[in-house]
């Protein structure tokens, strides 16, 4: 070690010899390094992953110092430079290994209510950082260290107690807040074993980022030693402080070196550059990249959690290592992998930057201290094994900048040009959400856009009141593309120190580049509370960005905090883009007028401008305005029209009675057929109610249409009339996503909520969107379970807004309007009837008379009655036209039977233990099942399958289905059993009308319109015939194919209440096909035996099993002679 062998040479002939400093220096030097080499060995104990930061590292660090001055530099650097050279490298690193009681105070503060390891912690990531007095408290209230005495004796301690609670105080409160801007991580942690493994990178992070401010500390906490080993203690403590900046600057950006004095003056007339120090030290420290830093013995020892961690060693042992001669820096290597090769060479072209560093500053300095050294490194020596790859450096994917944006500002990316009100939008948003939660009082924001001329042209503006930008943002983020402010550890920090829980809404940090779309230059004036205004501008997005002096009104307008951004519109947006006066506003937002009759043409006038309108743009993506945030568009009359909180009722404008031939026009939807119920019929005698429940930042809004006392109507579809002005959909902090966005259907109830309510995320549970906002790319993984909560708190609410409706409306429980509201319900939220069903069994409204129940019973019952009810008696259950919400209920009762019989086409339950309820439609209310249930019925009936006792079917045909493979779709408890409904399977017959078949036709189904209605006279109606019963659902492939056994099933459709109409249409054909006539009247036998030849036999009125045999053919015995048939008792079905 030369430079410290130089130094203690200078204590015999010192330079000045009035002070003799030299043996003062030498003698603190070489204790200092002794205790620092025995503090190093723990850095390896603490950072677990990390290379090595021992005393080694610190030598080669001095070595390198030394080879780079040369022998005849360093006899000519002063002895303070001697000593501050040689101590630096010692000491530099030693922060890497904190007290054992930091440690444990980390340990004290670390982890989240719902993810911790030690049981001790507060649990505070997340939280505001505590304030230096309270980190002072808190620590006082621990223990950190038995006594102060000990910790004293630790050789960075502070002098006295209340200094090292200070100073501990802190790093607490640093700590809390870098932990805090790793919020994105902590937030999506789903087990304590991620917890652990985060936490310690965190804290290793924690300890490596600051591990050179903490060493500032540390050294200057050496000020006492410093104070008693020189005569001069002021100037003692003065060289402590030299050093604790300049082992500070090896891991501080270059601007922090300029501050630092090049000619530092001390006891006697020799002073230091503290600059070239400075910079040696980063030299000296970078270089020592080699395979002696990761030894393969203590490598091959451990077992790397971080990827990074293990390649960092890994690259080292390509045999890296290095000389320095005369000046010139050389690397060699041997590489295996490609990944080797460039990482080294990413890791040289940092001392080459280093390197030019050293030159910058030279350039001040009146002496050249390293008069050999090579403006680079010579890699010559770093080879790569050509049997494996060969590399050429420097090709790589280039950016094109210039493509690049307007790629990034493009309709390409944005599908749609004024993409960029929504991102204009989201930033004022998070600006205003921001101050909001950094003030200590109730703050109402707003958000205006507007249009205004001058003389360069029409600009369009968007002006928030929230928190302004600094010009570190606009430096560092607005002008970083792709470096989202609200995204970063700057901004998570903030967010905890406001104790603001809010998650932004803008994501990639793109957004600003979309306004190039519709315009050639942004201009921007912002202010942050207690800064001056700043105000900039860019001319287009290939331009240069400037500042410049702030308009005087602007700043007016301003105020104390907030953002106004112009974009000077292109000549094509200018004209299309409106800001005009707008009348009759309730019917613009109400419907279209592109297609209007010649009776409502006038109404055109009001629509004209409407799809080109500003705020008509605004309106609609903005589904719902955050709370405390109003959203305004100015006119060009100066008048602001405000965005309105969606979704609301329409009956709430009083301003339209005059208008309502118009409005039931629009109201209506159909503008090709009369609609059964209008709007001036119906809301006059109704009550819309908003439902509004949150849970965990879901939001979930809709509105409900109940009938006052007096209603006119008996009709369920009467209540659907009254018009929701954004009724549903899917949008992020109130800005609507695409209403075509891909809903997962796995996710319970989501697609069924989005369909009749808006459904705003607005916490951190969120789904994440496309660059353009227009969908969603996935959804959280915790979804369903949110929304199964969501689901019974909105039950809950319905049902006691519903409580409260019938008793302000004085609503008898048996009158019609109580039915009506009922079923209203249950129609509208299907998908959430079980849990309506199990509330309204749970509470006093559930004891109402249910009129489908009743005619399913024969007798007057509730639904509370029916499910509690130990036996019960069902005639003809399919016969009885049913909602389902009543199908759900009796699946519910009869899956949840002791046990079930038939005779005489009556069904008779005895109760179970238990009502069990099954979901019966999928999440958009469809189905494409049907579920039969197993029974014991009596021996008399041959027939498989009667249709009006369904979904009861014999436990011959549901053994038979729960064998079949091509439509079982799984069992239900015991009893139940799922089987795909298709037009020509068994399920087909729940529907099957028995005016719709014929003996010699076969079978029909009826034929829907394109207004989803049907013949009202089926009579005859033989339009859409069903194809061959391949009887799929009771047989496998094995006996079809390889046994050549056939199941066949016997079945009656059972007739059905004719109306007048079919009446008398029937009795004109008595003579034409009298057969019809009686299989109308008294249903129809068939045998359906799954072949191409005769699939079905069908014969009017009740017919035996041997009866319907006969009518097979003897062709189908001969085409047929290698099967045989079975009914499903187990008889064989033979020729008679």
């Amino acid at each position: 070690m030369k430079i410290i062998k130089t130094l203690s040479e200078r204590i015999q002939d010192p330079i000045d010899g009035k002070v003799n400093i030299e043996s003062q220096l030498y003698t603190l030097a070489t204790d200092i390094e002794k205790k620092c080499r025995e503090h190093l060995k723990r850095v390896i104990t603490v950072l677990k992953e990390f290379d090595l930061h021992d005393g080694s590292h610190s030598e080669k660090v001095l070595e390198n110092i030394e080879e780079l001055l040369g022998d005849n530099t360093i006899k000519e650097l002063s002895s303070y430079e001697l000593f501050l050279l040689h101590l630096a490298p010692f000491l530099h690193d030693c922060a890497m290994a904190p007290a054992e009681w930091e440690i444990k105070l980390f340990q004290l503060t670390e982890g989240t209510e719902e993810f911790y390891t030690d049981a001790e912690s507060v649990k505070h990531d997340l939280k505001r950082p505590f304030k230096l007095s309270e980190a002072i408290e808190f620590i006082k209230s621990k223990t950190l260290y038995q006594n102060f005495d000990e910790v004293s004796q630790w050789f960075f301690s502070p002098s006295d107690e209340s200094k090292l609670i200070e100073e501990l105080g802190d790093l607490l409160v640093n700590y809390q807040s870098f932990r805090n801007g790793h919020k994105e991580k902590l937030t999506k942690l789903k087990s304590v074993e991620e917890f652990e493994l985060l936490n310690e990178s965190i804290r290793t992070g924690f300890i490596r980022e600051n591990h050179h401010l903490r060493i500032e500390q540390y050294i200057k906490n050496l000020s006492k030693i410093f104070e008693t080993n020189l005569e001069q203690a002021a100037w003692g403590k003065q060289l402590a402080r030299d050093l604790a900046t300049i082992c500070r600057s090896h891991c501080e950006d270059i601007p922090f070196i300029e501050n630092v004095d090049s000619k530092s003056h001390y006891f006697g007339k020799e002073t230091a550059n503290l600059q070239m120090v400075a910079i040696l030290l980063r030299l000296g420290d970078i270089i020592h990249f080699s395979f002696d830093r990761a030894p393969i013995e203590i490598r091959a020892s451990k077992v790397f959690e971080s990827n990074y961690s293990f390649h960092e060693w890994a690259v080292k042992n390509n045999g890296v290592n290095y000389t320095i001669e005369n000046g010139l820096i050389s690397f060699k290597a041997f590489c295996g992998t490609p990944k080797d090769y460039f990482k080294i060479h990413e890791y040289i072209d940092w001392i080459d930057v280093e390197i030019q560093n050293y030159f910058r500053f030279e350039r001040n300095w009146k002496k050249n201290y390293l008069t050999e050294l090579n403006e680079k490194v010579c890699r010559d020596g770093v080879r790569h094994d050509e049997d494996v790859f060969y590399p050429i450096r420097d090709l790589k994917f280039k950016l094109n900048q210039k493509q690049i944006l307007e790629l990034l500002m493009g309709v390409g990316l944005y599908k749609d040009k004024y993409s960029c009100l929504r991102e204009l939008y989201q930033n004022a948003l998070d600006a205003c959400r921001c101050l909001k939660s950094s003030s200590s009082y109730q703050i109402d924001n707003s958000i205006t856009f507007s249009l205004s001329d001058n003389e360069e042209g029409t600009y369009l503006i968007c002006q928030d009141d929230g928190i302004g930008m600094t010009k570190d943002i606009i430096e560092n983020y607005l002008l970083n593309i792709g470096n989202s402010y609200y995204k970063s550890s700057d901004f998570f920090k903030k967010q905890a120190q406001w104790e603001g829980n809010f998650t932004p809404t803008s994501q990639f940090g793109i957004g600003i580049l979309s306004c190039f779309m519709i315009g050639s230059r942004i201009d921007i004036t912002t202010k942050s509370l207690n800064e001056k205004v700043i105000s900039c501008a860019i001319d287009g997005p290939h331009e240069s960005f400037y500042y410049k002096f702030p308009n005087k009104l602007d700043t007016e307008r301003i105020g104390t905090s907030g953002t106004i951004v112009k974009v000077l519109l292109s000549p094509s947006i200018k004209k299309e883009l409106l800001v005009s006066e707008l009348e009759k506003l309730e019917l613009l937002l109400l419907g279209r007028g592109d297609r209007l009759n010649e009776e409502f043409q006038h109404y055109k006038k009001y629509f004209k401008d409407w799809d080109n309108h500003l705020f008509n743009k605004i309106n609609q993506m903005v589904s719902t305005p955050t709370m405390g945030v109003k959203v305004k568009v100015s006119l060009v009359s100066g008048r602001n029209l405000e965005v309105g909180e969606k979704p609301y009722s329409y009956c709430e404008f009083e301003n339209v009675k005059d208008e309502l031939p118009f409005i039931d026009y629009l109201v209506s939807g159909n503008f090709m057929r009369m609609p059964d119920f209008t709007y001036s019929q119906v809301i006059p005698n109704t009550k819309n109610y908003k439902q509004f429940i949150e849970h965990q930042g879901i939001q979930v809004t809709c509105l409900i249409c109940l009938p006052k006392n007096g209603f006119p109507f008996n009709d369920v579809k009467a209540l659907n009339v009254s018009p929701f002005i954004g009724q549903y959909g899917v949008c992020i902090d109130g800005i609507a996503i695409d209403s075509n966005v891909s809903l997962d259907r796995e996710i319970e109830n989501l697609a069924a909520i989005e369909r009749i309510s808006l459904l705003n995320f607005t916490g951190d549970i969120r789904p994440q969107l496309s660059v353009d906002r227009k969908s969603v790319t996935s959804w959280p993984d915790n979804l369903s379970q949110c929304m199964s909560s969501i689901t019974i708190k909105l039950i809950n609410s319905i049902i006691e807004t519903v409580k409260k409706h019938i008793e302000s409306c004085n609503l008898l429980p048996d009158s019609n309007e109580v039915n009506l509201i009922w079923n209203y319900i249950f129609s509208r939220f299907e998908f959430a009837s079980s849990y309506l069903i199990r509330e309204l069994v749970n509470s006093d409204v559930g004891n109402v008379s249910w009129s489908e129940l009743n005619e399913l019973t024969a007798t007057d019952t509730t639904i509370q009655n029916f499910i509690e009810a130990k036996e019960l008696v069902i005639k003809s259950p399919n016969n009885v036209k049913k909602s389902k919400v009543a199908e759900q209920i009796l699946l519910g009762k009869l899956l949840s039977a002791e046990s079930i019989s038939v005779t005489n086409n009556k069904v008779y339950i005895q109760a179970g233990q238990s009502f069990q309820l099954v979901n019966i439609s999928d999440a958009y209310g469809y189905r494409d099942d049907e579920i039969l249930i197993s029974s014991s019925w009596d021996e008399s009936i041959e027939f498989d399958l009667i249709s009006e006792m369904l979904p009861v079917v014999p436990n011959r045909l549901f053994n038979a289905l729960e064998k079949g493979e091509f439509a079982f779709k799984g069992k239900i408890g015991d009893k139940g059993i799922k089987i795909n409904s298709y037009s020509n399977g068994l399920g087909a017959l729940f529907k099957q009308d028995p005016v719709m078949i014929s003996e010699t036709m076969g079978l029909y189904s009826p034929e829907i319109d394109s207004f989803g209605n049907d013949d009202k006279d089926k009579i005859y109606s033989f339009h859409s015939r069903r194809t061959g019963f391949w009887l799929s659902e009771i047989n496998s492939h094995k006996s079809m194919f390889e046994d050549k056994q056939f199941n066949v099933v016997f079945v009656f459709v059972s007739p059905r209440t004719l109306s007048d109409v079919e009446e008398s249409s029937l009795s004109e054909l008595l003579e034409k096909d009298p057969a019809y006539v009686k299989g109308v009247k008294e249903g129809w036998s068939i045998l359906f035996t799954g072949m191409k030849q005769q699939n079905s036999i069908i014969k009017a009125g009740l017919q035996t099993r041997d009866d319907m045999v006969k009518e097979l053919s003897e062709s189908f015995w001969s085409e047929y002679e290698d099967k045989s048939f079975w009914f499903l008792d187990g008889t064989e079905m033979k020729r008679i």
